[in-house]
């Protein structure tokens, strides 16, 4: 029996996928084009990959709410998956990167997730995943250069980078001169 290659869920897909349209603003019907394409997204890698969410995604999950909960919802829209632990070696990869991030970081300029970024990173690289699932991918292209580390980052809300179909309006010729 052949195992599928790791593929890591971060917060951000998780959160985007098991919310609910509230309204018809703008901004609202991308969200809701957003969640589908993830949605579309993940079903599909469900043939190629196992799903496994780190530790510190849970724990990120509890921040609006009740992480138990989401979890479960989170099984019935995708099926089966890991919660990866945190352990000693990918504590270790995530200090790498987290020194490295902090070092590079302009002077003045906001902290943000480098923590809990670095600590998902980490956990894929200990855990040998092939890609990261993820929406706000800012740093992690950056953070697996690090650790000398090619795993993907996919972004399952926005269409492929490479073979992606292009449609475009052809204008008619303009009748030949009589």
């Amino acid at each position: 029996m052949t195992t599928h290659p790791l593929a890591i869920l971060d917060t951000s897909v998780i959160v985007l996928m098991l919310s609910k349209k509230v309204d018809e603003s703008p901004a609202e019907i991308d969200a809701d084009r957003r969640r589908e394409a993830v949605r579309e997204k993940l079903h599909d890698m469900q043939a190629a990959y196992r799903f496994g969410i780190p530790a510190v995604v849970v724990a990120e999950l509890g921040r609006g709410g009740d992480p138990e909960s989401m979890l479960t919802a989170l099984v019935g829209a995708i099926g089966r998956f890991r919660v990866l632990p945190l352990t000693r070696g990918a504590a270790v990869f995530a200090a790498k990167i987290r020194c490295d991030a902090l070092a590079k970081r302009p002077p003045g300029t906001e902290r943000g997730a480098i923590t809990y970024d670095a600590l998902i990173c980490g956990t894929a690289f200990a855990s040998s995943a092939e890609c990261v699932v993820i929406e706000n991918p800012r740093d992690f292209e950056k953070h697996f250069l690090v650790l000398g580390s090619s795993i993907d980052v996919v972004i399952p809300s926005q269409p492929p980078r490479h073979g992606q179909v292009h449609m475009m309006q052809v204008k008619p010729k303009k009748a030949p001169p009589k």
